[in-house]
């Protein structure tokens, strides 16, 4: 299986899991998420592949330069069909491009430039995007306890391989 596919995999079980929610659970402010959505958080997820994808023309992604669009945290559907074209992309998407990746972790605003590529930055969203769902999961669990989630939702391929590996 390729890192294309694993991509694919956990943006599928994500979408499972949007699929499980009515219009109001996704926009609702929650208290265990400090007054955020499940929306917000689907929308931090999708603007990172976003992000990604809008850098390999230049071959430079800077996850901070997200959009940051409201339709997407505050429209279920809007969002659905976003996720389907998203993995589309994804899915056409052979070649490890090489990609500058810019970051800032200073107030001044200074940047970094490091080397990296795009099944490398794969590998970072599909963790990113695990974290985020786990999140999700346990917003899920504490608020909305009628929805039941695939119990390995939010929980990364190393845990779920050794637990297996414990059996």
């Amino acid at each position: 299986m390729t890192l294309v596919n694993h991509t694919n995999n956990v943006l599928s079980q994500l979408a499972d899991l949007l699929d499980c929610l009515e219009p109001q659970q996704y926009n609702q402010a929650l208290e265990i998420l400090f007054g955020s959505s499940i929306g917000k958080h689907f929308r931090h997820i999708v603007e990172f592949y976003q992000c990604l994808l809008d850098g390999l023309e230049q071959q430079t992604v800077n996850y901070d330069d997200r959009k940051r669009n409201p339709l997407i945290e505050n429209d279920l559907y809007y969002s659905r069909q976003l996720l389907q074209q998203l993995i589309q992309q994804i899915q056409a998407q052979t070649e490890d491009i090489p990609l500058q990746l810019i970051v800032c972790y200073e107030s001044s605003g200074a940047e970094y430039q490091l080397q990296s590529g795009f099944f490398r930055e794969l590998a970072y969203n599909i963790e990113h995007t695990v974290h985020h769902m786990d999140i999700i999961k346990v917003s899920v669990h504490q608020a909305f306890q009628e929805i039941q989630l695939q119990p390995d939702v939010g929980i990364a391929y190393s845990t779920i391989q050794y637990q297996t590996s414990q059996i």
